[in-house]
């Protein structure tokens, strides 16, 4: 799951980019999809974040 959700970012950069309106991935764009595929990879493990104080 890891591998295969970084290779689409790198193989399809260009298109992933251009859905985005961007010429290429700016670092804000890096950050939200790092967040995401985090977030997908520990729900699939069954990791629960615990509730805000």
């Amino acid at each position: 799951m890891i591998w295969s959700a970084t290779q689409h970012y790198a193989d399809f950069q260009s298109q992933v980019a251009g859905i985005t309106g961007h010429d290429d991935f700016t670092d804000d764009d890096m950050q939200r999809v790092t967040d995401f595929l985090i977030q997908v990879v520990l729900k699939g493990c069954g990791v629960r974040s615990s509730p805000a104080p």
